[in-house]
């Protein structure tokens, strides 16, 4: 990148993506986190599309509709949320979500507030986390520059399970929500760790390896709600899954 032209361009949004990734980090409520994760996915991906290189730009697209699909439901969860608990702020929202009794009536089922909220919050961090059946989007993003391809690995991917820990409270309250995070993260695993042995790629295996961490992730979130909030055994088993790995 030495010779590179747009080197100002690039270190600026360089630094403009760790800020939002550091903000949403230090969020308490619903909205900046919201804002910030949408800062973080356009500035990694103004860094990670070049429209110059066919593959890159012919990859683009995918990845554009996945994660706005999940914004989309993640947005949905926010209103929702609103609606029932009267505030955004994590503290306040907690405290609510757990008196509340609301029932959605859906013909032949019905659903509980907080399960509704929960999964439309799922799907969104299912987008950005690259979990199956939504991973495609993450193996295709690989011809950025090695820092992007690593920030990329170590902060947009990781935000999905990040939302999902600082939600732990209600999906505590969700049963059949956490079933779900089980069963989707279990086949990720699976799925992802599968495929980064099939690769002769190591970007692509990188990727692949992510996939799998990140079931890794959802499964330490999942024990973390069923030992109401306390800090789970597994969570530093976790990390050390997910860093050993990269030592390849």
């Amino acid at each position: 990148m030495q010779q590179d032209a747009a080197q100002s361009r690039y270190h600026t949004l360089l630094a403009l993506s760790v800020s939002a990734r550091l903000f949403m980090v230090s969020s308490s409520d619903l909205v900046t986190l919201f804002v910030c994760w949408q800062l973080l996915t356009w500035s990694l991906s103004l860094l990670n599309h070049n429209y110059g290189h066919g593959p890159t730009a012919n990859s683009a697209f995918r990845i554009f509709i996945t994660l706005r699909i999940g914004d989309v439901a993640f947005l949905a969860g926010i209103a929702l949320a609103y609606r029932l608990y009267g505030s955004l702020q994590f503290a306040e929202m907690f405290q609510a979500a757990a008196a509340d009794t609301s029932v959605f009536d859906l013909g032949l089922a019905s659903l509980r507030g907080s399960t509704a909220v929960l999964l439309l919050v799922f799907l969104g961090a299912m987008c950005k986390s690259a979990q199956f059946p939504l991973h495609l989007w993450l193996p295709d993003s690989l011809f950025a520059p090695t820092p992007v391809s690593g920030l990329l690995h170590a902060g947009l991917i990781n935000g999905g399970g990040l939302l999902l820990n600082r939600l732990a409270p209600l999906y505590s309250l969700s049963s059949p929500t956490l079933h779900l995070v089980f069963v989707v993260s279990l086949v990720t695993t699976v799925f992802g760790t599968a495929m980064m042995l099939a690769q002769n790629d190591i970007k692509k295996a990188l990727a692949y390896s992510t996939i799998r961490a990140n079931g890794f992730h959802d499964h330490g979130v999942r024990g973390w709600c069923l030992l109401d909030g306390r800090l789970p055994p597994g969570g530093p088993r976790a990390l050390q899954g997910h860093a050993l790995p990269q030592l390849r």
